[in-house]
């Protein structure tokens, strides 16, 4: 764990956009929209509904949250997760509004140590070819250089050279079928809490 000041917690926030978009199918799956149901669109948890639906999930964010709790120096500060499997491109407007909903609720959290990030690695956006990217740019600008932003991803994501300038850490899932989220979001996490 990174030393703290006494008595002094280590703030990390939990946030994330996942969406594995299929470019090539436009046409037939339509605009990825926020519907309010992960099965049809974007569907978001934030604050305590968030740590109430994922905490003890199999699931990257499961994993975030069950790594945390085991650090009683670790405050988690749940911003928003939105999550939709798989669909077309982000309609631009849903993107906006999520990333701004992160953004927003991120700045009200500050001073952060780490954010840990739940992302699949293929997402786009209408006039955002990289949406990941995207997001994890203004994260950093939000937060500074001296904050950690550590992120668990699909292996079916696109990684860049400025996601790799981005994040100070990722773990990627590599085995098919994907079964082991949970233990890549223990490992990103516990490794956002060393002192290195």
């Amino acid at each position: 764990m990174k030393s703290t000041e006494m008595g002094k917690k280590y703030r990390i926030a939990l946030a994330g956009l996942y969406i594995e978009t299929n470019s090539f199918a436009e046409e037939t799956m339509g605009k990825s929209k926020i519907t309010g149901n992960m099965t049809t669109g974007f569907q978001g948890w934030s604050a305590d509904e968030l740590i109430k639906e994922y905490r003890g999930s199999k699931t990257y964010m499961g994993g975030f949250i069950d790594a945390f709790d085991k650090y009683p120096e670790v405050e988690i500060l749940p911003a928003t997760f939105w999550s939709f499997v798989a669909g077309g491109p982000i309609a631009a407007e849903d993107y906006q509004t999520m990333k701004k909903d992160i953004l927003d609720r991120l700045a009200k959290a500050m001073p952060l140590d780490a954010v840990a990030l739940c992302l699949h690695g293929a997402g786009t956006a209408e006039g955002v070819e990289d949406a990941e990217t995207d997001l994890c740019k203004a994260i950093r600008e939000l937060v500074g250089p001296e904050a950690k932003i550590v992120s668990a991803q699909d292996h079916h994501g696109c990684l860049s050279d400025e996601d790799v300038k981005l994040l100070d850490l990722m773990t990627i899932v590599h085995h098919l079928p994907p079964c082991r989220y949970v233990r890549h979001g223990l490992s990103c996490c516990q490794n956002a809490t060393r002192h290195d």
